[in-house]
């Protein structure tokens, strides 16, 4: 039974070679491969795993028949594919012979058809592994791959590179940034994850908009009806181009790192704009947690500035403390 921590001391070659016959075929030769490669300082050496079938004729039970180390490298015996063996393609008398030969102590033909037979599992390998983006990327650096998936995910590489210190940090959200039509849980969930902080997302802010000069209501203007197009003054009532971006309750670190200018607020202002497929205005409350309110002080080196981290009249962890911060107006 496994321990609760779930950490075992054996390392993962001796567990590959004890316990081979549980890995599929795909992860044993990844793991194999990852293990073989030549570390930092050592020289460019060939793929250190080689792959055979299996000599027998018993119906495969998985993938991986053993997993054992060959000089420098390892070798697998698989129980698929191959020139030989139960699943072979040729008539079973050219494995029979094989295992004659074995008996014998000779393994010349064997080694010849391994040979072919490797070749035979590196072309399944390499098509196994052609839609495995992520892994392509991760292990073997592909930078195509890499921007295929932010094609797939509507992200520009190139921007992703220069505005985050990891490129691939927005990745995980291609799912969430593919639904159509985009919703307010989405963007809560984007936002939540990426900031570390709780997030809500209040749709349909009340707003004044300007109505354009031309379009105003004036004496002698033409096609006003009432009670249908005519808007009396200069502004009107809108409910349907602005949300609100409530984050909180949040620590006193938190809250200046999201204050306008600071990395958070930035993170966060390239999340909206990633995310959002409409031209919607929207602003941003910060809620500072109980207890976490600066005291105003003179002379004071952080805080006090009007407007941003500056309160008057309640002591300071007796209330939550608000800000609102205009995002951006299209």
């Amino acid at each position: 039974m496994a321990p609760q921590a779930r950490s075992s001391s054996a390392s993962l070659e001796t567990q590959l070679f004890e316990r081979g016959h549980e890995f599929s075929f795909a992860q044993a030769v990844r793991l194999l491969r990852l293990l073989a490669a030549p570390q930092a300082g050592e020289d460019v050496r060939p793929c250190g795993v080689r792959v055979r079938p299996e000599l027998s004729l018993s119906f495969p039970v998985a993938d991986v028949a053993r997993i054992e180390r060959q000089g420098d490298g390892y070798r697998i015996t698989a129980r698929f594919l191959g020139l030989y063996g139960p699943s072979s393609p040729l008539p079973t008398f050219y494995t029979e012979e094989l295992m004659d030969e074995e008996r014998e102590d000779g393994s010349a033909s064997r080694s010849f058809l391994d040979v072919l037979s490797h070749r035979i599992f590196d072309l399944w390998v390499a098509g196994d592994a052609k839609y495995c983006l992520f892994n392509r990327v991760v292990e073997d650096g592909s930078g195509d791959d890499l921007e295929r998936l932010f094609c797939l995910a509507g992200l520009d590489l190139a921007q992703g590179q220069t505005t985050l210190s990891e490129s691939g940090r927005w990745l995980r959200y291609a799912g969430l940034l593919g639904q159509v039509p985009r919703s307010a849980l989405g963007l809560r969930t984007m936002a939540a994850d990426a900031l570390g902080v709780p997030v809500e997302v209040i749709p349909c802010q009340h707003r004044q908009v300007p109505i354009p000069p031309e379009q105003r209501l004036a004496v002698g203007a033409a096609g006003s009806s009432l009670g249908i197009d005519t808007v009396v003054g200069t502004d009107l009532d809108d409910r349907l181009g602005m949300f609100r971006l409530c984050l909180g309750p949040l620590s006193r670190e938190q809250f200046a790192d999201l204050l306008p200018g600071a990395p958070g607020r930035s993170t966060l202002e390239l999340i909206v704009e990633l995310y959002l497929d409409a031209p919607l205005a929207w602003d941003v409350v910060l809620t500072l947690a109980p207890g976490e309110t600066p005291e105003a002080r003179l002379g004071a080196c952080r805080g006090a500035r009007v407007g941003w981290d500056t309160w008057l009249g309640a002591a300071a962890g007796e209330t939550l403390s608000r800000v609102v911060f205009p995002g951006h107006i299209p």
